[in-house]
């Protein structure tokens, strides 16, 4: 993006008479643009396919097609179009707050699959017994608890001392209970013990990111509070 900037100072000196168009209007680059004071557009693809067909090029997409088209689009109806505005610090702030976020949350997803079919190959039970693994008190039982020999010894009242407080209720606790006194596979114990290691490590990777996507939830929620204030206009 440098070299960009660096390419388009030697066309002009002033940001005033240099007009940027792309079909995305967010996105590292887009906020370059807008960061260093130059008008961009955003034009919609069925628009510049339109403009494409109007004047008759090949469907075929290059650069430079593509390129022409946007310059002629802006230099003949950039009127039908508006500019966009570069967001406020703290916009960008949420913005920044809402990717980071998407990316754990895609690296949970990630570590759950990991996690769920690890759990079935030793201890299937689990899986049946919790709806959703990545529930904070769920890793917490399976960190004390990882295999169906440990679980199984459990009485009602020591899984419902567990889970009190957590939002499960009864009949949940009574199922959880249920499910974890039957296994379903026989399986051996050198196996088990290599799996259960697995486990644990993958639960140690899943904790933090639990605690980690909470925070950036509710930092995206204070921010977006103060950008809602910012505004709203102010009585005299």
């Amino acid at each position: 993006m440098v070299k960009l900037l660096v390419k388009v100072q030697k066309l002009s000196k002033g940001t005033s008479s240099v007009l940027f168009a792309m079909q995305k209007n967010s996105g590292p680059l887009a906020e370059f643009i807008l960061d260093h004071n130059y008008t961009l557009y955003s034009i919609n693809p069925t628009v510049v396919d339109r403009y494409q067909d109007r004047h008759r090029i090949s469907g075929a997409k290059t650069d430079p097609i593509d390129a022409m088209v946007f310059a002629q689009i802006l230099r003949t109806d950039r009127h039908q179009f508006r500019p966009l505005l570069p967001d406020s610090e703290l916009a960008r702030k949420i913005k920044l707050f809402s990717r980071d976020r998407d990316n754990l949350v895609k690296t949970k997803t990630r570590i759950l699959n990991k996690l769920r079919a690890n759990l079935k190959e030793y201890f299937p039970a689990a899986v049946r017994a919790f709806e959703k693994l990545d529930k904070r008190e769920v890793v917490k039982f399976l960190r004390k608890y990882p295999t169906h020999e440990e679980t199984a010894q459990l009485g009602r009242e020591e899984i419902k001392n567990f889970f009190q407080g957590s939002g499960h209720r009864f009949k949940k606790i009574e199922k959880i209970y249920n499910i974890l006194q039957v296994s379903s596979i026989q399986v051996p114990q050198f196996i088990v013990e290599v799996k259960k290691r697995y486990t644990l490590t993958l639960l140690a990777q899943l904790s933090p990111l639990i605690e980690q996507i909470k925070e950036r939830k509710e930092e995206i929620y204070k921010e977006e509070f103060h950008l809602a204030f910012e505004n709203t206009p102010q009585a005299c």
